[in-house]
């Protein structure tokens, strides 16, 4: 079953610099981080909102 969310936040790091784009209407697949992999965890920065962390599986343009 999957979630449909287009009014939340998500801290993606892997997103394709294609998609990283202002405006730009994106489908994406993705599970939470695992956090016994060292390349998947991020540090706090503590100079923000904290916003989950999620591992990109896939993503596509929407029309």
């Amino acid at each position: 079953m999957g979630i449909n969310s287009i009014d939340n936040i998500y801290v993606g790091q892997n997103l394709p610099e294609a998609y990283k784009v202002v405006g730009k209407k994106i489908n994406v697949s993705v599970r939470g981080v695992n956090p016994n992999n060292e390349d998947e965890i991020q540090p706090c920065t503590t100079l923000g909102p904290g916003y989950a962390h999620v591992f990109i599986l896939s993503v596509s343009e929407r029309n």
